[in-house]
């Protein structure tokens, strides 16, 4: 005797459809002026000193149209666009978003870090806070020179605190003694972004669906003997 094919089917849709229901998806969180375009500049190596709309400043800072040919600021590119923020040594610039810090929430901080060819970069720290309270820093990249590197910071929110509820803030910093740092596509997430791992229930609705597919199977394979 031989199991319908569209049995089978209809049971496989199932488990991945249960599956699919425990995948956190990420939501992305605004940003203002993420990219660093919020100016147009008028030519490469243009730059505007201490005006990135969107961003606050501590020190010498500007929206900046680095050169992305052979022998340029960055031969391979950046990130976004066509500009990027450039930080001097010493100086930050920060953002406080329209959206506050929720209690049990993964976030989620990818910023991408630039080391201008011919510009000594002296280090960076990428900072997540909450009403004045720093969250989580990143200062592990180590782009080489003319290059990109993807600075990212994971943090999970506890259930209480003082900083629920306050607004979210990302600061940039140019930490060392070098000529500057770059910075260009900045992005803030909740939820999951990248593998996606179901829900502790899901597991459990998966277990069951296969568990009650073996004895199918079993029977399938004894009736067609």
């Amino acid at each position: 005797m031989k199991l319908p094919t569209k049995v089978a089917g209809a049971t496989t849709t199932t488990l991945i459809a249960l599956f699919t229901a425990g995948i956190s998806s990420a939501a992305s969180i605004p940003v203002t002026n993420a990219g660093f375009e919020g100016l147009s500049l008028s030519y490469p190596s243009d730059y505007t000193l201490d005006n990135i709309p969107g961003w606050s400043h501590q020190g010498l800072c500007s929206t900046f149209w680095p050169t992305i040919t052979q022998g340029g600021d960055f031969p391979q590119g950046i990130p976004e666009g066509l500009q990027v923020a450039a930080v001097s040594g010493g100086a930050s610039i920060s953002q406080t978003l329209t959206t506050v810090l929720a209690a049990d929430t993964q976030y989620t901080l990818l910023v991408g870090i630039g080391n201008r060819a011919g510009f000594y970069s002296g280090g960076y720290t990428v900072s997540l806070s909450a009403g004045g309270t720093v969250l989580a820093t990143d200062s592990s990249q180590t782009p080489g020179a003319g290059l990109f590197a993807t600075s990212t910071i994971s943090y999970h929110s506890p259930s209480t605190g003082a900083a629920i509820g306050s607004a979210l803030a990302i600061t940039l910093y140019a930490t060392g003694p070098g000529e500057q740092a770059e910075f260009d596509d900045v992005r803030l997430f909740t939820g999951t972004s990248g593998a996606a791992t179901p829900e502790p229930g899901t597991w459990v609705l998966l277990a069951a669906g296969a568990g009650g597919l073996v004895p199918w199977l079993y029977r399938k394979r004894r009736f067609n003997a």
